[in-house]
């Protein structure tokens, strides 16, 4: 509802030809097909993954706990951050707790071997950008993004009863790093290419649901294999 909201507010001419999100902007992108499938002719979604895994509402109070200052999962899913003063508190958040949180993601993000995984490496100046990225990134708006991918199903109906799979949008593209989480986004996309089509394809006017693989890369293929990712992405806007 964001997306559209800002659509709506900047007057952009809509239907908009795609929506692009990487990670929970490809978790939005979903939703927006779902909800908003007449304000966008197509989406492309990133890996992502279309609800919340199993045991991924505990890595991510866990990972809300390092910002804090070493505050168990089971902590932070029962109290919270109680406005900042849970653990180390706010203070300590800011100014250490979201390096620590660096220190741990981007490694996680670009692993071996992506071209990006230390700063020495090939793009190590890409990985570097990252990293202070994510440092800087305001402690409160982590949490909230943190507490919104714990947390969400988009195989269920929205509150219109609107389904992901019924969505009639014109075209979709699924995209995964051969090397995020050692291959299992890219197999969870796979999966979720093949359900909808199941569905999708059903109208024989459709177009099938597509997904593509970027070779060597991890979490975020239009940062370690830019180059890569922006020939796939131009390929399939300019296809429609």
């Amino acid at each position: 509802s964001d997306i559209a909201y800002l659509l709506s507010t900047l007057n952009i001419p809509t239907p908009v030809h795609a929506i692009v999100g990487v990670s929970q902007g490809g978790a939005a992108s979903l939703a927006f097909a779902r909800t908003f499938p007449h304000l966008t002719r197509s989406i492309v979604a990133c890996d992502t993954s279309p609800r919340t895994a199993p045991g991924n509402k505990e890595a991510w109070a866990g990972r809300i706990g390092v910002v804090y200052g070493g505050v168990s999962a089971e902590e932070i899913l029962k109290e919270g951050v109680k406005g900042g003063e849970v653990g180390k508190g706010a203070d300590y958040a800011v100014k250490v707790g979201m390096d620590k949180l660096a220190g741990i993601t981007v490694p996680r993000w670009f692993g071996e071997p992506s071209k990006c995984a230390r700063e020495d490496s090939e793009r190590g100046e890409r990985y570097r950008w990252i990293y202070e990225m994510v440092e800087r990134t305001p402690v409160d708006g982590f949490v909230a993004g943190a507490g919104a991918l714990s947390d969400y199903d988009l195989y269920q109906a929205d509150d219109k009863g609107q389904t992901l799979f019924s969505s009639p949008i014109e075209r979709v593209l699924l995209v995964a790093g051969s090397l995020d989480g050692g291959g299992n986004i890219g197999k969870g996309l796979q999966r979720l290419r093949d359900e909808w089509n199941t569905v999708r394809c059903q109208n024989a006017s459709s177009k099938a649901v597509e997904y593509m693989e970027i070779p060597g890369a991890g979490h975020l293929p239009m940062i370690d294999e830019a180059e890569h990712y922006a020939d796939v992405l131009r390929e399939f806007l300019d296809g429609f």
